[in-house]
């Protein structure tokens, strides 16, 4: 190899002056000592050491910030929602891990810490730590990342917000002709606001929590791509919320199971010659929820409640900077009692200013209705937190969110618009 680099050094001039007059003949000392020059300046080369930056061993760092000025019925409150951290680095070739440290009026915590196989054989990968389980299609999103202010009623109520879990997850990428997924994990519990679990306190195997994911997704055509995802969640033995929201570990051994299902579908359309700022994205997301029922005030076991949920919502690209979108969400409210079918209802309309890709503003209007009169946190059978109830109480809601992003702050594959 060296002696071909010599080669092609001695010969550049002679290629360059082609057309001139052919230069006077060198004496075989000249060119002697032109290829030892060359030889000099290549090892030199070779045996430079090499430029290393001083921060080659620190991972990624970035941050989030995410402000919501909140009208509640005519009460404006100011909230910071997020001042979300995350750190990310590749461990070695076969391994990466990262971190999400999330500051917020209600205090410091711990969303992600996990770490990730990179060239297992069979296109298997996986993952252990705290983590984001993947059901549906927005569970996996960090709040700060989505379309809207706050997560639907939907995902809030039979997820928990955010699916965090703390477990395994494998994921095969199915040889097909299309992108096809499978992921299966198992957790101490789904949901960062699921109040039946205490991450503190140690559990058996069968109160564990153990998921099952297909995602698949293709193109229509050269301007339409689909998403389709299923996704089920079971527990096997269930612990359940009775009056006051203390959770009650059930103890029959019998039908005490709980079991989350939903299907999810994206519609994607973009044009392919020139539409870079222009598209619709339109998905939907419908979810059933199964569980035995509990006495409220006896904790004494009842029959199987049967009871769903779901949103759709569709968002249009304007320009480089402006996207406008709407969602409608149906939520019935778990209950003890078959009979008593609460359902939350939500309409809401809201604009997006991308100024950057680091700096977005939007608006949204949002109105609530519901069946249910009583106190959101006592209801039983429910699994949301005291900051997912903003977007529960019946009423109308004037929000203005602000986030900003400085350095490096990535979240997964985000590039497909909406997916």
């Amino acid at each position: 190899m060296r002696h071909i680099l010599i080669c092609m050094l001695l010969l550049a001039p002679h290629l360059a002056q082609a057309q001139e007059a052919p230069p006077p003949a060198e004496t075989k000392q000249s060119q002697d000592e032109r290829i030892k020059a060359l030889e000099d300046r290549i090892n030199k080369i070779e045996g430079a050491p090499q430029a290393v930056r001083q921060n080659t061993f620190n991972p990624s760092i970035g941050m989030a910030i995410d402000t919501i000025v909140r009208d509640y019925n005519d009460s404006p409150n100011f909230s910071l929602r997020a001042a979300e951290l995350n750190l990310e680095a590749a461990i070695d070739p076969f391994l990466k891990g990262w971190a999400v440290i999330t500051a917020s009026n209600q205090g410091i915590n711990m969303e992600e810490a996990a770490f990730q196989t990179q060239k297992l054989p069979a296109s298997l990968q996986v993952t252990a730590g705290r983590f984001f389980a993947p059901f549906g299609r927005f569970s996996q999103w960090h709040d700060h990342e989505l379309p809207m202010v706050d997560r639907p009623t939907s995902i809030n109520t039979y997820v928990g917000g955010e699916a965090q879990a703390d477990g395994f997850m494998l994921r095969y990428l199915v040889p097909t002709p299309f992108f096809l997924e499978a992921m299966a994990v198992t957790s101490n519990k789904l949901g960062t606001d699921n109040n039946r679990v205490d991450n503190l306190t140690a559990m058996p195997l069968d109160r564990w929590t153990h998921l099952g994911r297909l995602h698949a997704s293709t193109e229509l055509s050269d301007n339409i791509g689909m998403d389709l995802g299923t996704s089920i969640a079971w527990t096997p033995k269930n612990s359940a919320v009775v009056s006051g929201g203390a959770p009650y570990a059930a103890t029959s051994p019998q039908d005490s199971f709980r079991t989350l299902s939903g299907v999810d579908l994206t519609l994607r359309y973009q044009p392919s010659a020139g539409g870079l700022y222009k598209g619709i994205i339109w998905g939907t997301e419908v979810m059933q929820n199964n569980e035995r029922g509990y006495d409220v005030y006896t904790a004494a076991p009842t029959g199987r409640v049967h009871t769903y949920a779901g949103y759709t919502n569709i968002e249009s690209k304007l320009g480089r900077q402006l996207r406008v979108g709407s969602f409608v969400d149906v939520t019935q409210l778990p209950s003890m009692q078959e009979s008593r079918r609460y359902v939350s209802k939500s309409y809401a309309g809201y604009v997006t200013w991308e100024f950057t890709e680091f700096d977005r503003l939007r608006l949204e209007y949002e109105r609530v209705t519901s069946t249910y009169g009583g106190t959101l946190g006592g209801l039983p059978g429910t699994d949301f937190g005291a900051n997912d109830l903003q977007s529960m109480r019946p009423g109308h809601i004037f929000m203005l969110q602000w986030t900003i992003v400085f350095g490096y702050h990535v979240h997964g594959f985000r590039g497909r618009w909406g997916a």
